[in-house]
């Protein structure tokens, strides 16, 4: 599930959310927005981002469901629940994300609606949120093997002092003809 269908899928599933973010942490790096479904929660993000405090911060760094009416925002967060209230939004769910030990965020989902959130809305969100953390757990082993084969590849090449091209062009060869070979038996 890609993360930016993850947001969508969210706002559809859980009555009560309008829009949606994905927050994301890398380890010692900037908070920055993976997925929205509007600019205006993007816009939201980034001002949490910039001033450090808000729900979808919260919740990527404590690690815990984050629900807030727009007066508890205004109480806690003072200039995005300000910029929020002046953009109509006044209800707030974030819910962490854990992707690795270097990489965290979280699911944000807002209102415009001054409800809150149910615990039906939470449950939902936690639901995606374990989506789109098996979806990004993915990518990144996906990135660590894509780097491993290719420094094994240079490696190889090096020991060989064969060109890596003319290395990967023998490997892919050579997986072609056992995938036939394997066709053949079954």
């Amino acid at each position: 599930m890609a993360v930016h269908q993850a947001c969508e899928q969210v706002v559809r599933a859980a009555p009560g959310l309008d829009e949606a973010t994905v927050t994301l942490l890398d380890d010692g790096a900037r908070p920055f927005t993976a997925a929205s479904t509007s600019d205006l929660v993007a816009e939201l993000d980034g001002l949490q981002y910039r001033g450090g405090a808000g729900p979808c911060l919260d919740a990527a760094t404590t690690r815990k469901l984050v629900r807030a009416t727009i007066d508890e925002a205004q109480h806690r967060w003072p200039a995005f629940g300000a910029a929020s209230r002046t953009a109509g939004v006044v209800s707030f769910l974030s819910a962490p994300l854990t992707v690795d030990s270097q990489h965290s965020g979280a699911i944000n989902g807002c209102s415009q609606r001054g409800h809150g959130f149910l615990e039906l809305d939470a449950s939902l969100l936690a639901l995606y949120t374990r989506a789109v953390e098996t979806a990004l757990r993915s990518h990144s082993k996906y990135l660590e093997a894509t780097e491993l084969a290719g420094q094994l590849l240079v490696a190889q090449s090096q020991r060989e002092n064969v060109k890596p091209r003319k290395l990967a062009e023998r490997f892919v060869t050579d997986v072609v003809t056992r995938s036939a070979e394997h066709e053949q038996r079954v």
